[in-house]
């Protein structure tokens, strides 16, 4: 793959419920992914080995996202690792919605900071989605240079589709 075109994605609030698809699809896109989630440890290492046997980089953090702190740390690493982040995508699921506006507020943050990036929200349910949409839709307005794109994790084909598109 040619590193010209080269991206990097960092993935927020993986689990185990969650299907892998649209991890693989970037890694076919040619993404270095940085995951960050509370997954089997078994888990971990067989999406890791899978990646980077599509010839890309492939970390985990498992920085709890709830604790600024850690949070934080994550998004630090993160960059250390992979450079600039070009996509941020934010699973949400059943996290309060105080601690959902941090990582998007810092999420927001390190994409201004570079000038450009998608932030995807993937959202798993309905709780809180239309707060926390609504919240992001305002953020936004701060940003023109971030795009936003809000995502319904029923509907895996369109999501990987949408997500390949718009890197």
């Amino acid at each position: 793959m040619n590193d010209k075109f080269k991206k990097n994605c960092l993935i927020i609030n993986l689990s185990d419920v969650v299907k892998y698809d649209f991890v693989f699809s970037l890694a076919k896109n040619n993404c270095d992914i940085v995951l960050n989630g509370w997954i089997s440890e078994e888990k971990i290492l067989e999406t890791i080995y899978s990646v980077e046997n599509l010839g890309v980089k492939c970390f985990h953090h498992n920085a709890c996202i709830e604790d600024i702190s850690e949070l934080t740390l994550l998004l630090e690493d993160s960059e250390r690792l992979l450079g600039q982040i070009d996509l941020i995508l934010i699973i949400n699921n059943s996290i309060d919605l105080k601690s959902m506006f941090s990582v998007f507020d810092r999420s927001f943050n390190i994409m201004n900071k570079q000038k450009t990036g998608i932030l995807v929200n993937l959202f798993l349910s309905l709780e809180n989605r239309k707060e926390l949409n609504d919240y992001c839709l305002q953020k936004i307005e701060q940003y023109p240079d971030i795009r936003y794109i809000e995502l319904d994790y029923k509907d895996q084909e369109m999501n990987n589709t949408i997500l390949t598109d718009n890197l």
